[in-house]
């Protein structure tokens, strides 16, 4: 019996210090992540894609904008395609934009590309942001219907730009598709 209460004891102890270390990460500043991947300093990222879907996050509750059912529907269709998801994220609101985009074929991919920042205060454009790729995006895992390229373009001249925003990239792979 006394083994079983050791065994026990230990499990307990390991899942609260796994747990502390989950708060702690989750917990940790958008900005503060960037700055320990030097990696994608000044790299330029290059999105392929559709923007098919968006969902806006705030602290108070998840609000969905649907735009187009058709593009979703066409893209649901699409054999071989991967899905990357775009993340507009705010440190001092904790508000979160997520996008999906699909992979189509070569004739049917849009295109545009942004250059990964490391201060608000650096611009794309006329536009002030901040872009990350691909490391913590996947955890919020949101999705909804269509919305599209010029959209999103909309979306980040009209978002609050003297606050901290920071664009997450994340690229899934399905298929042959390579990241």
């Amino acid at each position: 019996m006394n083994k079983w209460r050791q065994a026990l004891l230990l499990t307990c102890c390991l899942c609260l210090v796994l747990g502390a270390g989950l708060v702690l990460a989750d917990s940790m500043k958008i900005k503060d992540i960037i700055e320990r991947n030097t990696k994608i300093r000044g790299q330029e990222l290059t999105v392929v894609g559709e923007i098919s879907a968006i969902t806006h996050r705030e602290t108070m509750g998840l609000y969905v904008v649907d735009l187009n059912k058709s593009n979703s529907e066409n893209a649901d269709s699409a054999k071989g395609s991967s899905e990357t998801s775009i993340y507009l994220v705010s440190d001092e609101t904790a508000s979160i934009y997520v996008l999906s985009t699909k992979h189509y074929e070569e004739k049917d991919k849009a295109e545009f590309t942004a250059c990964v920042l490391m201060d608000s205060r650096d611009k794309v454009g006329n536009d002030q942001v901040l872009l990350y790729d691909r490391h913590i995006s996947a955890k919020q895992g949101l999705t909804s219907p269509s919305y599209s390229k010029f959209m999103l373009e909309d979306l980040l001249k009209r978002a609050d730009l003297g606050k901290t925003w920071v664009l997450l990239i994340d690229v899934g792979v399905e298929g042959n598709h390579e990241n």
